[in-house]
């Protein structure tokens, strides 16, 4: 998979080369719905945001962690279960346009995996939280951030 990459100051990431299309919605709901997809400011990532006393990061490090803790060198990233496919919650592919969701997934996986190598190559160490885990136990996952 290739990316488009930048050096020096410029953000790191870009959508991968050759993206395809977004397949047209069938409805005005689902239109709806996938217009509301944030990328930021979720309700998990507000939740985490609350317990951990700390602003979601807004920063140029690759993959654009979601909290970055600079003196510990560490950074976390809250995956949602449904986009980045956790292998816990097996959600199934969506029913319409199955080819683009499992291109889609798999490169949102990929991604992960390759920002997830970046990072530690820089020095960085990366937490990453599934949002049902968050939701099963909060204080739980606080603790264990903490605690790196």
């Amino acid at each position: 998979m290739v990316f488009n990459r930048f050096h020096g100051d410029e953000m790191a990431w870009r959508k991968p080369l050759g993206t395809l299309s977004t397949p047209r919605s069938t409805s005005a709901s689902v239109s709806r719905s996938m217009r509301a997809n944030k990328s930021s400011g979720t309700k998990p990532e507000l939740l985490l945001s609350r317990l951990l006393r700390k602003k979601i990061s807004k920063n140029d490090l690759p993959g654009k962690p979601d909290f970055v803790f600079p003196r510990k060198k560490m950074v976390v990233f809250l995956h949602g279960c449904f986009w980045h496919r956790c292998p816990q919650c097996a959600f199934g592919l969506p029913k319409r346009n199955r080819k683009f969701w499992a291109t889609k997934f798999e490169r949102n996986r990929a991604r992960d995996r390759l920002v997830k190598r970046e990072l530690k190559s820089m020095g960085w160490r990366v937490i990453e939280v599934w949002e049902h885990e968050l939701k099963r136990d909060p204080m739980r996952v606080k603790e264990q951030i903490l605690q790196h």
